[in-house]
């Protein structure tokens, strides 16, 4: 599972570098947050980081199911690779808006990793 590997293993190394990046701890504390229910008094940033995270990591495991399904990479697909491309690009477009705690470079990063894994690459 290529694709799952890689998902945990960007996780990892993120988690990794903000051990020692005071400026990462903040974007580690937020990825956790948001996978955590929201207290009726959080603030809006929040769902900004969960939607995100979620959008991300569903991204990321239709990628992984279609492995384990198929035993091939979603981009190796002719009707669902283009698709699952276009999402990626759009995930990438929707760094330039609010992201709460979450950093973006890190976030692009694991973006065009999770792409790599699943057989395509992202425009720049």
């Amino acid at each position: 599972m290529k694709t799952i590997h890689c998902i945990d293993e960007s996780i990892r190394d993120a988690m990794k570098a903000a051990e020692h990046t005071p400026s990462l701890r903040q974007h580690v504390y937020a990825w956790k947050e948001a996978f955590k229910e929201p207290a009726a008094a959080i603030v809006a940033l929040r769902y900004f980081e969960r939607g995100l995270v979620h959008s991300i990591t569903g991204w990321a495991e239709m990628a992984a199911a279609h492995e384990r399904m198929y035993d091939s990479l979603i981009g190796e697909d002719g009707v669902l690779g283009p698709a699952w491309k276009a999402i990626g690009e759009s995930l990438i477009t929707m760094l330039n808006g609010e992201r709460g705690g979450l950093d973006g470079g890190t976030l692009d990063r694991l973006i065009r990793d999770i792409a790599d894994a699943g057989g395509i690459t992202l425009g720049e």
